[in-house]
């Protein structure tokens, strides 16, 4: 059994790690933080910590990107991902504690990164009406309400949507912020978080934004492809990790 001090002081340095990542790549705080989360925490509580930093870091994100912000594009990701986001919280706290759902999280992250390594070749091909906007909502609200980690799903589709990587921005923080925030209400109100959570989520919430400062500061100094392929590597020794500490 872990001391609270040593909790907030390995979340803290994930938090600062996944926020740097953020910051200098743009993508992959959830992906990065959660193997050393779930390593403490079982995968409610890692979750209700990724989505409350989340939210945090989203309200910045959207608050300076507001202007570029299209709400009429964000409808059918919603339809499809709020009720999915009511099944994800079902699941999370019904069995959040077992192994297997870290295993889960684990196989996961390995089928994203293999997918970020083909995706270029072909998302541009497929076309994303209605019903790809509302299935694509689906998976990445039940991913994200599970784990806290379903923004590469998002993505493929505001990608294909947006060359403007500022509506891209601005659509994917709302999302965050409206997804998040959904199943944040619905752990609140279930009663699932508690005084030691809470502590730690003040602690790794600062630590993400200075994380994400460093991160941005970097940004244009490193070569972008070398930036991608340490991202992938540290998101698929993450991934090893949870599944061979699961199995």
């Amino acid at each position: 059994m872990h001391s609270l001090i040593f909790d907030i002081l390995v979340c803290a340095i994930a938090a600062f790690a996944g926020g740097f990542t953020q910051g200098l790549s743009g993508l992959g705080f959830g992906m990065i933080t959660v193997g050393i989360f779930t390593w403490i925490l079982n995968v409610t509580n890692s979750t209700i910590l990724i989505l409350s930093i989340s939210i945090v870091m989203a309200i910045s994100m959207v608050w300076r990107y507001r202007k570029e912000l299209i709400v009429r594009d964000l409808t059918w990701i919603l339809v499809g991902g709020i009720p999915t986001r009511v099944l994800a919280f079902l699941v999370n706290v019904r069995f959040g504690d077992l192994n297997w759902m870290k295993l889960t999280l684990g196989i996961f992250l390995l089928a994203l990164i293999i997918y970020s390594k083909f995706a270029g070749k072909y998302t541009e091909r497929v076309h994303l009406g209605m019903i790809g906007g509302m299935v694509i909502g689906a998976i990445g609200g039940l991913i994200g309400g599970l784990f806290g980690i379903g923004g590469t799903i998002f993505a493929i589709y505001f990608l294909w949507r947006y060359k403007d990587t500022r509506n891209y921005a601005a659509a994917m923080q709302s999302v965050f912020l409206i997804l998040n925030l959904e199943s944040l209400i619905l752990f609140g109100a279930s009663g699932e978080f508690n005084s030691n959570l809470l502590s730690i989520a003040w602690v790794a919430v600062l630590c993400a934004f200075v994380g994400m400062y460093f991160g941005l500061r970097l940004f244009d100094r490193i070569s972008k492809h070398h930036i991608k392929g340490i991202v992938q590597g540290l998101i698929t020794i993450n991934a090893v990790w949870i599944i061979l500490s699961n199995v």
